[in-house]
Formats: structure tokens, sequence, C-alpha cells
């Protein structure tokens, strides 16, 4: 009888309460794990374009990402890079091959889509244009020109399957984006208060590349798929982020 009566409760609990992938919309799958909870998103860019959007574009200095998917049409939208007191883009915003917001020569990653599909790359190897490569162009650098688009950000969680190592902080909510081995692209979002090891090993899991973005108040998204409506709020609007639309 007990038996019965716990596979039936089994039965009855939502679907999202186990960490196991869900679609959500044909290439998108969602899992969610713990409580307070750590939200997982993996994305198809054979399906999905990634995007920057940038308050500015609405003539305001700092969005909601609630207001960024209403004014954009985006399916999901997650907190971008830093910025300062004065809701001032801090690091590389590159879109549609364009430049918005220079590099910041600090030690953080880059990630990055052009033809070749997404990468995280070291801030050192990206080139502003073709017209700087010579002969001796390293063969890790990445050129700008055919970058669709790339955010700067950092610091980096894992690089080739190592979480590294980092001068760490009191434990905050987190997000990041990542990228597994078969090239899809992960966006995760921490409610949890997390070191970055911490945060770092929560990643490793899936995605032997990944990278930071801005955290603490800043943490927050907004999705409408059809298999799923979610929304979780920061503690501040923020000037950038990160968008997916449907190709």
């Amino acid at each position: 009888m007990k038996k019965t009566l716990f596979l039936l409760v089994l039965c009855l609990l939502p679907s999202f309460a186990f960490a196991d992938w869900k679609m959500v919309e044909p290439g998108i799958d969602y899992r969610r794990e713990g409580e307070p909870t750590v939200h997982f998103f993996r994305i198809d860019p054979a399906r999905y374009r990634l995007d920057l959007l940038l308050a500015s574009d609405y003539k305001v200095a700092a969005l909601t990402m609630e207001n960024y998917r209403t004014k954009s049409g985006a399916l999901f939208v997650i907190n971008g890079g830093f910025f300062d007191e004065s809701f001032r883009s801090l690091g590389l915003l590159h879109r549609n091959g364009q430049t918005i917001n220079p590099v910041r020569e600090v030690s953080w990653g880059i990630f990055l889509i052009d033809a070749k599909g997404p990468r995280i790359i070291q801030r050192k190897d990206w080139l502003p244009s073709r017209a700087v490569a010579s002969a001796v162009l390293r063969e890790a650098a990445w050129k700008s020109d055919g970058v669709k688009t790339a955010i700067q950000v950092g610091p980096r969680l894992v690089v080739d399957g190592k979480v590294q190592t980092f001068k760490e902080a009191e434990p905050s909510r987190r997000s990041a984006i990542g990228i597994t081995p078969e090239g899809l692209i992960e966006i995760v979002l921490s409610e949890n208060l997390l070191t970055l090891k911490e945060w770092a090993e929560t990643l490793q899991k899936d995605c032997p590349n990944a990278l930071n973005l801005d955290g603490g108040g800043s943490s927050q998204l907004s999705a409408a798929f059809s298999g799923l409506s979610l929304k979780i709020d920061g503690m501040t609007t923020v000037p950038n982020a990160v968008a997916v639309f449907k190709k």
C-alpha cells in the first residue's frame, strides 16, 4: 500500500520538479534543480538566433528582462554584461557585425557567434578587424569580421573542461552562458547563492566552456515559450541583455 501511494504521488508531481530536460520549444530544452532553484536552458543555435539588446535602443538607460522581451518580441531574455553606476555598459558589445561598445582591457572572456557557431575566447584573442591580421597572427586569435554577436564579461568559469581558479567574494545569485560538447548554447541562472567555484562546478557538468554573466541583483530572466512561461525578477534594471529569437 505504501509503495502504491508513493508511486501515485510521484506521478502527480510536476515534471519540472526533477533534474530532467523538458522540451519547451522545438530546439529549446529546460530543466531545474534544487531549492532555491537553478534554471537551465539548452538552445540549438541552428534553430534560434542569439542577439544583444540595449536599453538605449528604446531611449532609456536600463530595463528589466520582462521589458526587453515584450518590447523586442524575443522568446527569452537574460541579463548580460557588467555596467557602472550610471548604467554605462562595460566591455565588448558587438552585434550585426558592428561593435557597439569597445573591448575592455581586463581578463574577462568573450562569448561570440560566427559562421562556425558559438565560441568562448580570451580577451586577448579578439582582434578589431581583418586589417589587423598579419603573417604572425596567432592561430587562436578571432577576427571580428564575420562575428554576428559578441559580449565580453567574466570570469571564464570553465575552460576546456576545467574549473578555473577565482578570487572569491560572497556567495551570490548567478547567471552564465556555456557551450555543450555538441555545440548547443546553455544559459543558466541560479536563484541560489553560490560562490564562483560552486557556480563553475554547476556549469562544468554540461559545458566544457562556460562564461559568467553579471550576477547578484542583476540576475534576472524572462521566458515565453510554448511549453513554459517564466519570470525571475532582479533587484535592478540593466542596460544590456542577451536575447533568443526564432530564426
